[in-house]
């Protein structure tokens, strides 16, 4: 018999949204002509299985056509949805497919809740197909948030804060502000980058907390690599690191491609 030991892991999990029929997600209604707005929220699950303790929420974009959308997740009732995760970005490369990857939040939803998620995006007629797998019954202790604060969207253009590199190849550029001042403390950063350069390239980021000329590096030298036309790889991810609230958060970046740009968005869960 297997010795499952008695750790902080997560012991059972529960997917939801997923169509073994069609192999698919659920498709998140898109806003039809109007864009850069949020649409009706769609339901991925009436009622929720397990109490999780976090989630992997995974998205993919419909259609033949470059696109940026942020994704909203809620729970409760129809009409009385609360947003847990806001604004998280999605993009799609022209006929690419593209995808924002299968990515964790360490994020509470009580067994029995309703789940449903709602889309904006830049162009017309997509649609963003959503599977989220719920995580529970830890053994011990697993810290997890009640919601989440995404820093950076911009909802009236569907994407992250834009951050510029260097006029030069391999010197940082400036610092780009991705928010004033964070909503609450948080345990985990969920760092995400959408691809805004037309060529192949590869990037260096900086993040960091401080004020205006005096920012405080907190991760260096990300590496991330652009191929024209594709998204950009390993662009996503969850990073236990705890940040207080009130402070600046800022992005900088290095390209080997003189005036590369980088969209980002900087997702902090928490509470």
């Amino acid at each position: 018999m297997s010795d499952w030991g008695i750790s902080a892991g997560f012991q059972n999990s529960s997917a939801v949204g997923s169509d073994t029929a069609t192999t698919d997600g659920v498709t998140v209604s898109n806003p039809g002509a109007s864009l850069n707005t949020k649409g009706s929220w769609t339901e991925l699950v009436a009622s929720s299985g397990i109490h999780a303790h976090g989630i992997v929420l995974s998205m993919y974009i419909s259609g033949n056509t470059a696109v940026k959308g942020l994704v909203d997740i809620g729970v409760g009732g129809s009409g009385s949805e609360v947003v847990i995760i806001p604004n998280y970005p999605v993009q799609r490369i022209s006929s690419n497919s593209a995808s924002s990857g299968a990515n964790f939040f360490p994020v509470t939803i009580p067994v029995g809740s309703r789940i449903s998620a709602r889309y904006q995006h830049s162009a017309n007629q997509m649609t963003v197909d959503c599977g989220i797998q719920l995580f529970g019954a830890p053994f011990n202790s697993v810290w997890s948030g009640t919601r989440c604060a995404t820093y950076g969207p911009n909802t009236g253009t569907s994407k992250g804060i834009a951050v510029a590199a260097a006029a030069s190849a391999n010197t940082k550029g400036s610092w780009f502000e991705i928010t004033a001042s964070t909503e609450f403390a948080s345990q985990y950063l969920v760092l995400s980058t959408l691809n805004d350069g037309t060529s192949s390239s590869a990037h260096l980021l900086d993040l960091a907390v401080g004020s205006s000329g005096s920012e405080q590096i907190i991760i260096p030298d990300l590496l991330l690599y652009n191929v024209a036309g594709s998204l950009m790889s390993n662009a996503r991810v969850c990073i236990p690191f705890a940040l207080p609230a009130g402070v600046r958060l800022a992005a900088r970046i290095q390209s080997n491609n003189a005036n590369a740009v980088l969209s980002t968005s900087v997702t902090v869960v928490g509470s």
